[in-house]
């Protein structure tokens, strides 16, 4: 019996885990170390488990660097060439980073991983809106934009129940017939 499409963990003894992704087609094989999950991991027959993966080694390297540049930062505060020079290298692992996300995104539009991904970011703000409570509204009337809520697959993940839990604690006024009006519509 096929399972519902998400996110799901492989949960060991040793109480290690690691995410797999679930949707069309379930028949694949994983390989891996507990010493290491990402590192030695071998996926065999998901397409979509492989560039979930993949993503996730470019994450994990992206903060590896992003840290080791920020441990240099502070160590040459007050020398502005070096400064900036450290800040380009960071703004450039950020690029890289969001030129994956891309990447991953329009190769691949139409599986759940393609999803998820564009479920984890934020909508952008039109620079164009300048005055803090159109800025607001606009982020409030956009919201979902990014995150189909009706996909079920999205409940079965760690990102379902936080977004709704800010949309109604940062999004929603707080009082119970605005509450009782979002929590509908929702």
């Amino acid at each position: 019996e096929k399972l519902p499409g998400g996110m799901y963990f492989i949960f060991l003894p040793s109480r290690n885990y690691f995410d797999i992704l679930i949707d069309g087609s379930q028949k694949f094989s994983i390989e891996n170390d507990t010493t290491a999950f990402l590192e030695n991991m071998k996926i065999s027959g998901s397409i979509e488990n492989q560039r979930f993966h993949d993503y996730q080694v470019v994450l994990n390297n992206a903060s590896k660097e992003y840290q080791e540049l920020s441990k240099q930062l502070e160590s040459v505060k007050g020398k502005e060439s070096k400064e900036a020079e450290i800040r380009d290298k960071m703004k450039a692992v950020s690029q890289a980073v969001d030129n994956e996300y891309r990447r991953q995104i329009s190769e691949y539009p139409n599986q759940f991983f393609s999803t998820f991904l564009t479920a984890t970011r934020d909508v952008e703000i039109p620079a164009s809106i300048s005055d803090q409570n159109e800025r607001f509204f606009w982020y409030k009337a956009h919201f979902f934009d990014n995150f189909p809520i009706s996909d079920q697959r999205l409940l079965r993940t760690s990102i379902y129940q936080p977004k709704i839990e800010k949309y109604i604690n940062n999004m929603s006024f707080q009082m119970p017939d605005s509450l009782i009006r979002e929590t509908n519509w929702l």
